[in-house]
This record gives structure tokens, C-alpha cells and sequence, in this order.
């Protein structure tokens, strides 16, 4: 599990499409902005936070994992950002496939 969680964040910040092919069709990502269900409206989110963001860096602090469950704090950075964002994310898995992403800004 911390293995899918790993290359999450390192398709994200790469901005690689095929970060979609860990995720369910029925995917749910939801932050203090955005929540969306369904691979095609989440995959429509990342693209628009791709593009707005030049080059995106993610230290990963922390990862804790209960069950199927991960715990992951995080600090994420990009030239358009006045200040870098700490970040919880907590990301369930089910079937080795990322069943939802609710990301909670500390």
C-alpha cells in the first residue's frame, strides 16, 4: 500500500497522466476547495491544477498506514504559491486501486 501511495504523489507531482491508471472509476477527491467523484470529473481537477501550477514539489513528512487507509502529511510547493502548502492527506485504497483522496490543509 505505502508502495501505490508513493507513486501517487510522485505521478502528481510530475504531472503524469498515468497516475489515473491507480485510481477506481469511481474515485472521490475532495480538499478545501474541490469535491468531485468519477475518474473523468477528478481527472479534470488534476489538469486544472496542473495548469496552473508550473512545477510542483512534494516533500512527504509523514505516512501512516491504518488498514487501507493512509495517513500522509505532507508539504507541497510551486513558484505560483505565495507560501508552501502543509497538507494531510488521507487516501483509502481498495483493490490495490485509490478509492478516494480527501486532503485537508493544516
Amino acid at each position: 500500500m505505502k508502495k501505490i501511495v508513493l507513486e501517487y504523489f510522485s505521478k502528481f507531482s510530475k504531472k503524469d497522466c498515468e497516475i489515473f491508471e491507480f485510481m477506481h472509476s469511481d474515485v472521490r477527491l475532495c480538499d478545501w476547495n474541490i469535491d468531485v467523484s468519477g475518474i473523468k470529473k477528478v481527472k479534470a481537477e488534476y489538469e486544472n491544477i496542473w495548469n496552473n501550477l508550473n512545477e510542483i514539489e512534494i516533500a512527504i513528512l509523514n505516512i501512516d498506514i491504518i488498514d487501507k487507509t493512509a495517513y500522509c502529511t505532507i508539504q507541497i510547493s510551486a513558484n505560483e504559491l505565495n507560501e508552501s502548502l502543509n497538507v494531510i492527506d488521507v487516501i483509502t485504497i481498495k483493490d490495490s486501486l485509490i478509492e478516494s483522496v480527501f486532503a485537508y490543509r493544516r
